[in-house]
Parts: structure tokens; C-alpha cells; sequence
């Protein structure tokens, strides 16, 4: 080797290290940063000299900055943050329908009732007080005013969850044209040589930001771009073209679709992880269950206790008519006591016959127990207890299964911080090894220097 080559690789020799300083220092810095993959500096020697049949390498050169992942860990964090995603949302509607129907305090439905009945039941005892039939008037007032309560949050509770459905899709939107022009920037730099390490850490945290929102599946590219699909594979984005979700305001609920492919097709039922996809269940399938249910108790009530009193008669001796009032449409946000009733109490058919005998208000009361709904297998409050129960259930269910995902994805988030994760001890070794490669090469400079320096001496004194 000659001295003008070894000064070649001393120089090479300190390129290299500077890098690798570089990269260590960038790593250093981003230890704290989300999403960033550890980076090292993949180095190989070149060139080389024959010597007697043998090879002396002569210089050394950065191959390329390779990023430390594993994809399949990778597209595990994407997966869990669906499920996160989803989970975390169910259990907040479903937590928010329980304190709507909260009966963990007087005043809940369940207590509102038994009122009811025993204002029944005292003015079966004199059914002509004025004060028991302001009793039954003000508890039957107080159960339907609950009644009404519940399904208008229950109306609320869902058009909340419309807004943020719509929010959701233009976050999705917004998403995707990033991931779009991500991809461009990957292709470009890809195609000029560069490191595209930076941009697919972003791209990565991109997706999984994405699959929070909403369910998906994604595809690598050849060229480190990605292509996006919903679950039934409806594009989102592929490579460098991204498609938009829009959300069709159906008055009671937001269909949604895609823009340009197949604009016609409804995704809710297609859209089943991810936030978006709890809140379209929530949407069309668990809060009108749970309007279902009301109303059915809501007209069962009414229609129990309708037709007892029809049967009775009034403190003046007239047949009595019906004792609530509601729409088909919506029972439980309609019924309320009938308005004639409400403004002349004597209207309250209490006797079962003209003789104020107080025996059609005990039929009434006895309805407390009377086996009228599910086929005749539970009682009014048998069947609203169950619903309360229900709802606790789900409460229960989901809160345990969000539990679930977050040890699932602690441990994922563990394993990838493993492998591309910055620990500054690691980095600390690294860097004192470029420290003492830099320092090696620029003390080859100086004793080359010196050999020069001798070589030219000798030249002179010859």
C-alpha cells in the first residue's frame, strides 16, 4: 500500500466514523421521540491490494443508514391500536348509557316505580283522599318525566356520536392524503438514492394513527410506499393516490361511504374496529336496542294500566278512560299522564264499581307483580331490572376487554422498543467506538504525515 493510500483510507476511515457519530447522535436525540426507529450505519470495507496472492483491504465506506424493525411487530402495534381504538370508545358509550340510566341513588326508575304502585295501593285504601290521588297523579307524572329523561339523553347521546362520526371521517380524510403525500416523498427520495428511514417512521405512526380510527388492512410496496384498505378492501389509499370517505346525514344516522369507489355502497356494517367502528355500532345497533327496550316498557306500562282503569270508574261515577297517553312512534319519550287527568284528579278511576270501592286501584297496584311481559315471564320490574342489568353486563364486559388490549399492547409496545427502540446505554458504547475509530484514523493521518515528512528529509539530504 502506498502513503498516498494510506492517507486515502485514513480519510475514509474518518467519513465513516463521522457518520457513525452522526447516527448516534441523531438516535441519542430521538430517544424520547414516539414512533422512531433506532438507525445504525451498515459499513463495509472496499478496494484492496494483491500482495503475493493475497488481499489487503485498502479502505472502508457507509453502505447505508439501515432502520431497526420488524414489520411483523410493526403491523402487531397497528392491529392493537385498531382494538384500542375500538375498545376504548364502546366502553365509553356504553359507560355513558349506564349513568343515563344510572339507579345507584334514589330517584332512579326502579324506585319511581315502586312509588307508583304503593300510591296505588293506598288509594285503594280511600279512594277518595285527595292526597292519595295527588300521590298517584304526581308518582305517575315523575315515572314518565323519567322516562321522557332517558330516551331524550339516549336521542342526544347519538347525535353526539353522529358529530363525532363525521369528525372521525374527515380525521380519516385528512389521514390519508398525508399517507399519500408520505408516499410520494418515499418514492422521490427512493428513486434519487436517499434515506427514507425518517419518512417510514412517519408513514408507520401514520397507519397506526389510522388504525385507531378506524379498521384496516396495509400493504409495503417494493419501493417502501404503502397501499391501505378497508377491511372488505375498499381503497383508501394506494400508493400514491388516496380516496376520501364521505358521511351521509340519514337524519337518525350518518351512512358512510367512499367518494369514488362504489359511492353507494354503505361501509357501516364493514367498518368494525377502530373507533369509528364502535361508534357505528353504538350508532345502529346498541342505542336503538336499548330505545327498543324502553319503548316496549314504556307501552307495556301504559297499556297495563290503560286497560285496568278503563274497566273502573271515576269519584263521579263515570267509566274511566285512558290513565297515560303516548305515541306509538316513540313511547318512552312520549307518554305522560293524559292531560284530562292531569288537570281534574277526580278523573282517576279508582273503584271497580260505582260505589268508590277502591278495588280498581288495588288491580292497579297488583300490576307490580302481574306476569305481563317477556310471554309472560317477567313483571314491569323484573324486565326493567334486567335491562339495567344489561347494560351493566356490557359495562362490565368491555371495561375488562379494554383492559385486555392495553396488557396486549404493553407488551407488543415492550417487544418493538426491543428491537427498534433507543436504549442511550447501547448508544454510549456506540459512540466512545466512533470516538476511538476517529481518533485512530486521525492519528494514522499524523504518523503518515510523519513518514512524509521523513521520506522528504531524506529526499532533501540526498
Amino acid at each position: 500500500m502506498s502513503i498516498s493510500s494510506l492517507l486515502y483510507v485514513a480519510r475514509d476511515a474518518l467519513g465513516v466514523s463521522q457518520v457513525g457519530i452522526d447516527v448516534t447522535g441523531s438516535n441519542i436525540a430521538n430517544v424520547n421521540t414516539s414512533g422512531y426507529s433506532r438507525q445504525r450505519a451498515v459499513i463495509n470495507s472496499t478496494g484492496g491490494d494483491y500482495v503475493k496472492g493475497m488481499v489487503f483491504q485498502a479502505s472502508v465506506s457507509v453502505d447505508r443508514i439501515q432502520r431497526l424493525y420488524d414489520r411483523y411487530l410493526e403491523g402487531q402495534m397497528i392491529t392493537q391500536k385498531q382494538n384500542i381504538g375500538y375498545s376504548s370508545t364502546l366502553n365509553d358509550r356504553l359507560s355513558s348509557i349506564e349513568s343515563i340510566m344510572n339507579e345507584a341513588q334514589t330517584g332512579g326508575l326502579n324506585d319511581l316505580l315502586n312509588k307508583f304502585w304503593s300510591a296505588w295501593e293506598n288509594l285503594s285504601a280511600n279512594p277518595t283522599g285527595p292526597v292519595e290521588r295527588d300521590s298517584v297523579a304526581a308518582m305517575a307524572e315523575s315515572v314518565a318525566t323519567k322516562l321522557n329523561s332517558f330516551a331524550g339523553d339516549l336521542i342526544r347521546l347519538k347525535g353526539d356520536i353522529k358529530t363525532s362520526i363525521r369528525d372521525i371521517v374527515t380525521s380519516v380524510n385528512s389521514m390519508t392524503a398525508e399517507i399519500r403525500n408520505l408516499n410520494e416523498r418515499i418514492a422521490e427520495t427512493g428513486v434519487k438514492g436517499g434515506e427514507t428511514n425518517i419518512l417510514s417512521d412517519k408513514l408507520v405512526g401514520l397507519l397506526g394513527d389510522l388504525g385507531e380510527s378506524i379498521g384496516i388492512t396495509w400493504n409495503e410496496n417494493n419501493d417502501g410506499t404503502v397501499s391501505v384498505f378497508l377491511q372488505n378492501g375498499v381503497p383508501l389509499v394506494e400508493r400514491l393516490v388516496s380516496y376520501d370517505l364521505q358521511a351521509k346525514d340519514l337524519s337518525d344516522r350518518i351512512v358512510v361511504s367512499s367518494v369514488k369507489v362504489n359511492p353507494d355502497e354503505e361501509l357501516n356494517t364493514v367498518i368494525s374496529k377502530g373507533k369509528l367502528g364502535a361508534l357505528l355500532e353504538c350508532q345502529d345497533e346498541i342505542i336503538p336496542q336499548y330505545q327498543k327496550l324502553l319503548n316496549n316498557f314504556a307501552s307495556s306500562l301504559a297499556d297495563a294500566v290503560n286497560k285496568v282503569h278503563r274497566q273502573g270508574f271515576d269519584i263521579n261515577g263515570n267509566a274511566g278512560g285512558d290513565f297515560f297517553v303516548y305515541s306509538s312512534s316513540n313511547p318512552s319519550m312520549t307518554i305522560r299522564l293524559n292531560p284530562d287527568i292531569a288537570s281534574d284528579l277526580r278523573l282517576i278511576a279508582a273503584s271497580s264499581t260505582v260505589n268508590r270501592d277502591g278495588e280498581n286501584a288495588a288491580q292497579i297496584a297488583a300490576l307490580k307483580d302481574a306476569l305481563i311481559m317477556e310471554n309472560g315471564s317477567a313483571t314491569l320490574n323484573s324486565y326493567y331490572a334486567a335491562i339495567i342489568g344489561r347494560i351493566g353486563r356490557e359495562v362490565a364486559d368491555s371495561s375488562k376487554d379494554l383492559e385486555h388490549q392495553n396488557v396486549v399492547l404493553t407488551n407488543v409496545t415492550s417487544r418493538r422498543e426491543s428491537v427498534s427502540g433507543v436504549s442511550i446505554d447501547e448508544e454510549m458504547i456506540e459512540l466512545m467506538k466512533y470516538q476511538m475509530s476517529y481518533a485512530a484514523a486521525g492519528r494514522l493521518i499524523s504518523v503518515t504525515n510523519e513518514i512524509l515528512d521523513i521520506l522528504m528529509n531524506l529526499g532533501v539530504n540526498s
